[in-house]
């Protein structure tokens, strides 16, 4: 099946099954009990960018899923990005976040000759992507950028692309 189709099934599949709570809360996990979407999401975020990485990176919680869906699809392993207080990370590479927690990356998770994809559920302020991006590149790395399921729409980035934005979730 050509990438478009697969790509234009999936994005459909998601409005379809998309569950909202509250306020207009959206409510991910419905997607993550459903196996077919769970099957499509690694090759679509995968395919987002044309740069093949070495490595794929995801943030807790919903990147330490999602992250390892696109690495086996790309045969390439995966380093994990936890969220920790500051005073929890001396053994780690850590870039502080406005909440004042930071995100930490093992040292030697990534290296020079390295090129990341980080994957992640959505994309807000673009905070954890610039946090993360900023440890890949103090580690020697290449930045290919941030593949998200959704964009929430608040802010542009070149390097961030989605599979579906949230108005179109609506």
């Amino acid at each position: 099946m050509r990438k478009a189709l697969r790509e234009a099934m999936l994005r459909s599949l998601l409005r379809d099954r998309v569950q909202f709570v509250g306020e207009g809360y959206l409510h991910l996990r419905a997607w993550w009990r459903d196996a077919e979407i769970l099957a499509a999401l690694g090759p679509a975020l995968a395919g987002l960018f044309e740069e093949r990485p070495t490595v794929v990176a995801g943030s807790q919680s919903s990147g330490y899923m999602l992250g390892p869906l696109v690495a086996v699809h790309l045969k390439v392993g995966f380093a994990a990005v936890r969220k920790a207080e500051p005073g929890q990370v001396s053994a780690l590479d850590s870039a502080p976040l406005r909440d004042g927690s930071v995100l930490a990356l093992d040292r030697g998770a990534v290296g020079p000759g390295d090129r990341v994809l980080f994957v992640d559920d959505l994309v807000e302020s673009g905070e954890q992507a610039r946090a993360v991006r900023a440890l890949v590149e103090r580690a020697g790395a290449s930045w290919i950028g941030a593949a998200v399921v959704v964009d929430m729409g608040e802010e542009e980035f070149a390097d961030v692309r989605a599979l579906i934005s949230y108005d179109a979730l609506r």
